[in-house]
């Protein structure tokens, strides 16, 4: 797997600016998509490093996306963030059944966002386990996963997607509460480097995209501004 490819799939250009200039600083090739098929199509020939895909597209829904990927052999091991605005207790049974991997809620601060790539990137996406509820706005569907577990909810995957298997103990070396607790700490310590890392950054967003997503957000909130004015106009009359 070539870890300097992501690709991301959204019809909102305000989250495929926020992603593309965050991991386009840690040296990541950003690739768009607008449609599930495409978005399958470039997975397939870069084997990114990780995949954000929103749930609600044209075409096949982000669900199906999932279920496809996790059902390819070679491409179960990317890993898949929703990026949606739908209510995440409502989706969190789907996003668990098709085998996805983490959650993002719209809105999102670009800040909240960028600590949370910067810390799962340097992990490669793949971080330890006891680390995962450090994340500031991305939800782990393994630590949801495992909540459900611990309350005796059965949490099954769809056809063809095969679980990976939960890490072992090295044999006759089992962790200790003071062994987890090292790991934990460690992890700490190496997402608050990266916070400092993130910090000493000027900005986020470059110019030209700064510029870009100015535009887009005057573009969205010129429709409401006018339905209010009308509405002002009927109240008044």
């Amino acid at each position: 797997m070539n870890e300097k490819h992501i690709v991301v799939c959204d019809d909102d250009e305000v989250v495929y600016l926020s992603v593309r200039s965050i991991m386009e600083k840690m040296g990541y090739q950003v690739h768009e998509a607008h449609d599930g098929m495409t978005a399958l199509r470039l997975a397939a020939q870069h084997s990114p490093a990780i995949m954000f895909q929103d749930i609600q597209m044209p075409g096949i829904d982000g669900y199906e996306v999932c279920r496809r990927l996790k059902s390819d052999s070679s491409l179960r091991r990317i890993p898949l963030a929703f990026v949606s605005a739908m209510d995440f207790e409502k989706a969190l049974d789907q996003c668990l059944s098709v085998g996805a991997d983490y959650f993002i809620a719209k809105p999102f601060a670009p800040n909240d966002l960028a600590a949370d790539l910067y810390f799962l990137a340097a992990a490669d996406f793949h971080p330890e386990y006891g680390t995962l509820t450090k994340l500031r706005i991305t939800r782990s569907l393994a630590v949801e996963k495992q909540r459900k577990r611990s309350k005796g909810i059965s949490v099954g995957v769809g056809e063809g997607i095969v679980e990976p298997p939960a890490p072992e103990a090295a044999p006759g070396r089992a962790p200790t509460g003071a062994a987890q607790l090292s790991r934990q700490v460690a992890g700490l310590i190496k997402r608050i480097h990266l916070l400092e890392t993130l910090l000493h950054e000027k900005r986020i967003l470059s110019d030209h995209d700064a510029e870009r997503l100015r535009a887009t957000l005057a573009s969205q909130e010129s429709p409401a501004a006018e339905e209010q004015k009308k509405d002002d106009v009927s109240w008044e009359g």
